[in-house]
């Protein structure tokens, strides 16, 4: 048994890495059909279509039945009519980087049951022929480039346990009615887009037939209040509404709720946290980035289950310390790592394993959201500690360590000189490294903002640096105004691998894959001793000068008076 485990994981290992698309495999459990089983010609040409519009075609051309050839991504039935005739069931083409418009001849594949088609460069509207597809039970078109609005035909399917994954992409407009309809709407995920508006109230329906169980619409622009509704969602698990512009506070009704996730981070509620919040909420609960406040019988900041710093007035505080008070023209961080020497500058200590840390000396702190799948948020996940053979010795203590976020990770700056500074970024792909795991086939993209401006789009560390764990580091330049604030900020835009490859089944989307970074650099272009004086200090110099001047003039009289008077004593 022992000898057959290691084997076992592996055939695992394998199998799941094939359902994903990262190796090519025949799917298991899919009739081989004999050669006389054929394809409808309807199906074949809009397999031929896809393949063609898509560019997927190579040496490899369909002959007969695209069913025979065990064709990478394509899954068929063929029992019908005494296993003669064969239907596509099953399209799984993600992260294939897939371009072009979504060709609409796939509404012919009347048998289609699950689209991957995830994590490509696809382009365009959703086409409506899509909407015949009537037992389409799972879509998954995240992390694509697809715009228009998410259309009407979105809720029209009737059949059991429906997924419909549309994250990150550019979508506009509101969310359509029609979705409340969907009787078995098991998972929705239309987070990081751009839709506005509020969520249509006949969304309250979702509560009546107890399917719903993921309900993300995270990195939007919507408005309004939460829902009220909400709270009838009896089958919800997971429920994010973070970074949006909801406002008001928590609806009362939502106490009624069994979750076992919450995120409502990055809006503009307010009012007092709920005591029921931290009862109620299985895993976790995000409220940070808003102007909440916890009763004094409640749960400390951050403890537990529940976070809720930053909120916006903590870095506002923080910052007005500063206003006409700047203390620091530098600013060195090792980024996970304990206090080290590198490049003869001294870094300071980063290995807080909590989502939010203000330094002991209130010159920068570091905020991080999203969700690891732990169960609070003091988790080491914040933090990997690897032996990163093959980095610079020399930069071995900067690069050991790093600080990983699962979505978004903030760096402020306070106290800074207004001026002109030097921003140096130290990255090393050091946790998606390992053969044995398949970790080396995960992919990790992010972009990089420093003061509001995106430095870094779709950075890929592993691409960059030639490889694993190998060093790579960039200057940028930035401005310091008149609140001396330095804002750095990662974010995982969508792209890159959405599961973490050894856990691709896991129900809280573990993610390993957000922004990593090893260590922040930040240098005055400037002479702080250097700058010229304003009119109130030379004033102040002068007066001060002139004073010291009576001073020497009276010490010197009284000297003076004093041997002439000890001369007339002789």
């Amino acid at each position: 048994m022992a000898k057959l485990f290691p084997k076992l994981v592996s055939f695992l290992a394998v199998l799941l890495l094939c359902q994903f698309g990262y190796v090519a495999c025949q799917p298991t459990g899919v009739f081989i059909p004999s050669r006389k089983a054929t394809l409808p010609a309807d199906e074949a040409k809009a397999l031929d279509g896809l393949m063609t519009t898509l560019g997927w075609y190579t040496s490899q051309q369909f002959s007969g039945s695209p069913c025979d050839n065990n064709f990478l991504g394509i899954t068929c039935n063929c029992t019908y009519e005494n296993s003669t005739v064969c239907h596509v069931t099953g399209l799984s083409l993600s992260y294939n980087k897939l371009s072009s418009q979504i060709p609409k001849e796939l509404g012919n594949l009347s048998n289609l049951e699950i689209m991957y088609l995830g994590f490509n460069e696809l382009t365009g509207q959703l086409p409506p022929e899509l909407g015949e597809l009537k037992s389409l039970y799972h879509l998954f078109l995240t992390g694509n480039m697809l715009n228009g609005t998410v259309p009407s035909w979105f809720g029209l399917v009737h059949i059991s346990y429906l997924i419909r994954d549309l994250g990150f992409n550019e979508l506009t407009g509101q969310l359509p009615p029609q979705l409340g309809e969907l009787k078995y709407l098991n998972h929705l995920d239309v987070g990081s887009n751009n839709l506005s508006g509020e969520l249509p109230g006949n969304y309250a329906n979702f509560s009546t037939w107890d399917q719903l169980r993921w309900f993300s619409v995270a990195g939007n622009r919507l408005t309004g209040q939460v829902p009220k509704f909400i709270a009838n969602w009896n089958g919800l698990s997971y429920l994010d509404l973070s970074f949006n512009n909801l406002t008001g506070g928590i609806p009362d009704s939502m106490e009624k709720l069994n979750l076992s996730k919450m995120f409502l981070t990055g809006n503009m509620l307010n009012g007092t946290v709920p005591s029921w919040v931290t009862d109620n909420i299985e895993d976790k609960a995000d409220l940070s980035y808003n102007n909440f406040e916890i009763p004094r019988d409640g749960p400390k900041k951050g403890e537990g289950k529940l976070n809720i710093e930053p909120n916006r007035n903590s870095i506002r505080d923080l910052t007005d310390k500063c206003r006409g008070k700047p203390k620091y023209d530098s600013l060195y961080i090792n980024c996970g790592g304990e206090g080290t020497v590198f490049d003869r500058k001294e870094f300071e200590a980063d290995s807080a394993t909590s989502n939010y840390y203000s330094a002991p000396r209130k010159n920068w702190a570091y905020s991080c959201s999203g969700d690891f799948g732990s169960k609070t948020y003091d988790s080491s996940d914040y933090i990997k500690n690897v032996d990163c053979g093959v980095c610079d010795s020399a930069a071995t203590p900067l690069y050991s360590s790093t600080r990983l976020c699962p979505l978004s990770l903030t760096y402020y700056g306070f106290c800074l000189f207004k001026g002109n500074y030097t921003v140096k970024l130290y990255f090393a792909e050091t946790v998606y490294q390992s053969d044995e795991d398949y970790s080396n086939l995960g992919k990790r993209v992010f972009d990089v903002y420093i003061q509001g401006n995106r430095t870094l789009k779709d950075f890929n560390i592993k691409e960059m640096a030639s490889g694993t764990n190998k060093t790579w580091s960039k200057d940028f330049s930035a401005y310091v105004g008149d609140d001396h604030l330095l804002t750095i900020h990662f974010f995982r835009a969508g792209k890159g691998t959405f599961l973490e490859p050894r856990f691709f089944n896991s129900p809280a989307a573990l993610s390993l894959n957000g922004p990593l970074v090893s260590g922040i650099s930040v240098t005055a272009n400037f002479k702080v001793g250097g700058k010229k004086l304003s009119p109130s200090q030379i004033a102040g110099i002068i007066a001060g000068s002139v004073f010291a001047s009576l001073l020497l003039s009276a010490y010197m009289w009284k000297k003076n008076n004093g041997l002439a008077a000890a001369k007339r004593f002789e």
